[in-house]
Parts: structure tokens; sequence; C-alpha cells
């Protein structure tokens, strides 16, 4: 099984909202602390994939990848307010995306308008040919892949500078491939 930074989730997959499953119980069963810091997290993002059509499985991994918030206890404030990372640099916080419900809603929302083409930032041009991220180049075999870069630009497989592997894109495929196999391409 290998990553293939080219493709690493089908459309498909990436729009597939109804299919039964349900972050809460899912939440539950990985005996998650992110229940104990918010009983509604589940429901959050459960909301929100619905309402922006993305698949909800997408949601919890982004949250362990940029804050370990599945995962880590105990879940902090800071890590919670920022869960996605939307809005807050190193250097700066913009007020309006504080709050793991903005980050949730606005996670969305970005991602639903990487598909729109009335979008400036629609990706459908960036499929099939070659773009360069923040530590390669990429040949995004999909939409779902180039959303995927959009928000996250760096392949990270390697080392890079500052940054050590897993990292970016390879990492949210290193998580989802372990709890959610389907939801990403294991070439």
């Amino acid at each position: 099984m290998a990553f293939n930074r080219d493709y690493i989730l089908t459309d498909t997959t990436l729009l597939e909202v109804a299919d039964g499953f349900n972050p809460r119980a899912w939440l539950e069963t990985m005996k998650s602390p992110l229940l104990d810091f918010d009983p509604l997290a589940g429901e959050k993002i459960q909301g929100q994939a619905e309402k922006w059509q993305i698949n909800p499985k997408l949601f919890l991994v982004k949250l362990q990848v940029e804050q370990s918030l599945i995962t880590k206890k105990p879940v902090n404030r800071r890590a919670y307010d920022w869960a996605l990372g939307l809005g807050k640099t190193d250097s700066k916080a913009i007020a309006k995306f504080r709050g793991f419900g903005n980050q949730i809603t606005a996670f969305g929302q970005l991602l639903s308008s990487y598909l729109d083409r009335a979008n400036t930032y629609w990706v459908g041009d960036k499929v099939g040919k070659p773009w360069y991220v923040g530590d390669g180049m990429v040949v995004c075999k999909s939409l779902a892949t180039a959303v995927l870069y959009r928000y996250t630009p760096w392949i990270g497989e390697k080392d890079h500078q500052k940054l050590k592997a897993p990292f970016g894109n390879f990492l949210l495929w290193l998580v989802a491939r372990r709890w959610f196999p389907s939801l990403v391409v294991d070439e």
C-alpha cells in the first residue's frame, strides 16, 4: 500500500455524506477527549458536513491532523478554539474564526467553495496540471485531491526545512488510512 501524492481522495468520497456514519457515535467509540470538552462536537460536525456536503470523516481526520483533538488528552482551549487552523497564523488571529463551531463551519464552507466554479479559489483548473505546493510538485488526479492541497499546500512525505515528516497531506492520508481506510486512495 502506497501514498500517491497526486491522488489522495476521490471526488465521490469527498462528497459522501449520507452513508450512515455518525460522528458522535464514532467519537464515543474512540473514547475521544473532545467529547469531554464539547459533548455536542459530533452533532456540530454532522450538521456542517450535511450543510456543505462534505464527508464528516474528513472533518474528523483534519481535527486530528491539525490539533490532535480526537486523541490528545486533555483538550486545551487554544487547540479547541483553533481546531482546524482557520484564521490563525504564528503572527495573528482573526477573531471571527475563533471557536470550535466557527472552525467547523468555516472548514465546510471553504472546502465547498473550492468546488464552486464561480469562486476565485476553485480547484478545477488544478486537476491534471503541474502544481507547485510548499514542498514539491503535484498533478492532482481528482478535484478532491486538489481541494486538500488548496487547504493544506504541503505534500509532507519528507522533511522540509523545519518541518518534520509526516506532515501535510501525507499525514492526513496516514491518519485517514488508519481510521477510515475507504476514505482515501491506497495504491
